[in-house]
């Protein structure tokens, strides 16, 4: 039945396409996220290459009677942007173009757009893009002044067809279609493979009507757009999947043809794609799984490309990037993000997607290192690589969320968002980074100059990846990851050892480069690693149980004894030196029994032996410079004064060693007259002419009555060195020192009185 109401109407509720799009740019910035957002739909597309055209050609003035879709679309045959890839637009793409605030993308794993909504920055500079993909030609009019079923038969802002069909788009509007055969002669009677985007920039006039902007967008402030696009394009292409070539040009209003400005391109490119390639066939598969079975499976795969970059001029240079991409466990990422939120996980796109890259040429740092959501994010970070992750990013893709202010309640979808970051820092990011770091190898050289040794003040953004390279060293010491820097042996070739297998060296053996060249030679020994990751060791190692391969003093001894017969009868004297100097920096003087680091007068280097210790002797200056010539035994004293006033002070030391007695002196002596003096003459107890270059000579007897006088117990060490020709006499001649013959001591300082 039907019932008649009297005065209803319809009134539908309908916001106009303006208020939302003048909503969504507010979220949007303007300049170079233009270029990108448009980089970032190619690449979505599976496109290769993307280009971007700065068109200074007014076609407004070549005709009156310009031929196009619908006369009113003539304001916008002005200057434009002209934006092109190698892809064509799905069923799919053209529904989003319909759902302003929403997409296709938002459920897609294999699209870097979260939300799919960022083509609609266009709109700050254009009121009316146009765009032909394959045989389709689409108008969008946001403003329906065109197309709202008054002024045209077609409604709701936008139009779309097929231009090749019937030829009828050369046929009807063939000026409409010239806009966008610039960069090439396109033939619009057939498909076009690809897709090329028209966005007229917004005049003065359409200015002051437009319901999107009210800012006009003149040529020259999209030149510097794209400028600003050259500088940092090889950056845009790091981390994404499929393109392989950006360029731009620019068309100025009387040329015939454009000028390329710049261009980049992946010398390797095939080498490249069939890596990416592997990863996305497996992606949506992985991201969704039917099953749990494979609870720890990961993709990953690793890039070397090379990036051609042609100016101009026509000059070109080359770069060459290392970069890592792993995508983690989805469903252990969703379990743990179950655990740890309340909200509805469904709505968002959670994938444990993280990418590290870095110049792969030694030396070659970033200047400026950036946070990645595939595209480049205005956050700069600490570390030095870029950091590329399926981030939650703000729609202005200019902030990640955070939840600083622990303000978010845990079923909100910002709450979800931050946890995620915080995530995929903590658990994802670590493990890409090891990858990327193990992959790279001795590429650079055998440094640490890409580990992140800095994590920032751990404050506002800093607190997100605060424990980076804590997460770090512990993947690696867990999974026993060959990281570190070593020698082989006597080559000055390097290879890259786990932590189970080496000796890592504290920064106190920089002060003993002989000492750790020589423990190089006889194992694997790491050195050089920065004091932020040695301390991280420590932490790591002690939570994971693991022994530590820091050296100390004590480790230093224990391999020192361990490969004596390597480096014993090698070891340069500077060395053994540096040796002795670091065993005993722990006072342990004890654990040196059996190290051949003893230099006795002479030059010879002996073992520290408790059991010799009757047979050698520490003695003072004095001493030591009369017996050196007889010096069996001695402890050589004059090598190295640090090392020399520990022997005296430090009491452990004395048990290598006896205190020498009169006997001993008098032994050596008289072995050194019996060698070198009375081999000349014979012992008499008469005088004799003191050698004039032999022993003894004037110096050696002067010292040999200071150390008597030194001695507590002269009168004995004199009686057993009796009848030595000791006395130096009248005429260069030496008396015996003998109780039989008397020798009177003049003392001149009485006579000059």
């Amino acid at each position: 039945m039907t019932i008649t109401l009297l005065g209803f109407k319809s009134h539908g509720i309908r916001e106009p396409l303006t208020n939302r799009i003048a909503g969504i740019l507010d979220e949007y910035p303007d300049g170079t996220q233009i270029a990108r957002e448009l980089l970032q739909n190619s690449d979505d597309a599976r496109s290769t290459e993307q280009w971007y055209l700065l068109d200074h050609h007014s076609y407004i003035k070549d005709k009156n009677d310009l031929r196009l879709f619908h006369d009113d679309l003539k304001e916008y045959m002005g200057s434009a942007l002209l934006a092109g890839n190698d892809s064509l637009f799905e069923e799919k793409d053209f529904k989003s173009m319909k759902n302003l605030a929403a997409s296709e993308k938002r459920n897609d794993a294999t699209k870097i757009g979260q939300m799919g909504i960022g083509f609609n920055s266009i709109y700050h500079m254009t009121d009316c893009p146009s765009f032909i993909s394959g045989d389709q030609f689409m108008v969008i009019e946001p403003h329906e002044r065109i197309f709202n079923g008054v002024r045209s038969e077609f409604m709701e802002g936008a139009v779309r067809g097929n231009f090749a069909e019937g030829n009828q788009g050369l046929s009807i509007f063939p000026d409409q279609l010239e806009a966008f055969s610039i960069l090439e002669d396109i033939d619009f009677t057939r498909s076009y493979p690809g897709t090329i985007f028209r966005f007229p920039l917004r005049t003065a006039n359409q200015a002051e009507t437009s319901k999107l902007s009210s800012n006009a967008y003149p040529a020259d402030k999209v030149l510097e757009m794209l400028l600003k696009l050259k500088n940092e394009a090889l950056k845009a292409m790091l981390f994404l999947k499929h393109i392989e070539r950006i360029a731009i040009y620019e068309r100025m209003s009387l040329e015939e043809g454009p000028k390329r400005i710049f261009e980049i391109e992946i010398v390797n490119a095939k080498e490249v794609r069939k890596e990416r390639q592997e990863l996305l066939t497996k992606l949506r598969v992985h991201v969704y799984p039917e099953s749990a079975a494979s609870r720890d499976a990961i993709l990953e795969y690793s890039i070397r490309p090379i990036f051609k970059l042609t100016q101009d001029d026509g000059t070109s240079t080359l770069e060459h990037w290392y970069i890592s991409t792993v995508v983690g466990n989805a469903l252990m990422s969703r379990d743990y993000m179950e655990k740890e939120t309340e909200g509805n996980l469904d709505a968002h796109k959670l994938i444990p997607w993280v990418g590290i890259a870095a110049p792969s040429e030694p030396g070659v740092m970033i200047a400026s290192s950036r946070l990645f959501c595939f595209l480049p994010i205005s956050i700069q970070h600490p570390f030095p690589v870029h950091i590329n992750g399926h981030f939650a990013v703000k729609q202005s893709r200019r902030e990640i969320w955070t939840n600083q202010d622990n303000d978010f309640a845990k079923h909100a979808s910002a709450y979800i968002k931050s946890v995620w970051n915080v995530h995929l820092f903590h658990t994802h990011v670590p493990l890409v980074y090891a990858k990327f770091l193990a992959d790279l190898g001795l590429a650079r050289g055998a440094n640490y100059d890409l580990w992140p040794t800095s994590c920032g003040l751990g404050i506002g953004l800093d607190a997100i990846w605060k424990d980076l390279l804590t997460n770090l060293v512990h993947v690696i010491c867990r999974d026993n990851l060959k990281m570190f820097f070593c020698k082989s042996g006597d080559d000055e070739d390097h290879h890259l050892a786990d932590y189970k297998s080496l000796w890592i060296a504290d920064r106190d053996l920089d002060s003993y480069p002989l000492l750790a060249e020589t423990l190089q030679r006889l194992t694997n020994v790491a050195v050089g690693l920065p004091d932020a990751v040695i301390q991280t060791i420590r932490n790591v190692i002690r939570s994971l149980g693991l022994e530590s391969r820091i050296l100390t003093p004590a480790l230093v001894r224990r391999l020192l004894r361990e490969h004596k017969s390597q480096w014993s009868s090698t070891a340069s004297s500077e060395a053994r030196v540096e040796m002795l100097k670091y065993c005993i920096e722990d006072d342990d003087i004890i654990d040196l029994e059996g190290l051949p680091l003893l230099l006795l007068a002479g030059g010879l280097w002996v073992e520290f032996n408790i059991n010799q210790a009757r047979a050698r002797y520490l003695v003072k200056q004095e001493t030591f410079t009369v017996l050196l010539h007889s010096s069996e035994g001695l402890v050589d004293i004059e090598f190295d004064n640090h090392l020399v006033r520990r022997f005296y002070t430090m009491k452990a030391f004395h048990v290598f060693w006896s205190e020498i007695d009169n006997s001993v002196i008098s032994a050596k002596i008289k072995n050194t007259y019996d060698r070198l003096f009375y081999n000349d003459y014979s012992k008499t107890k008469s005088c004799v002419p003191q050698p004039v270059n032999g022993f003894p000579t004037t110096k050696w007897i002067l010292g040999f009555w200071v150390m008597v006088r030194l001695r507590p117990d002269k009168k004995s060490l004199l009686s057993m060195v009796e009848n030595l020709h000791l006395l130096p006499i009248t005429r260069q001649r030496l008396a015996p020192l003998s109780r039989d013959l008397p020798v009177v001591y003049l003392d001149r300082r009485k006579d000059n009185n």
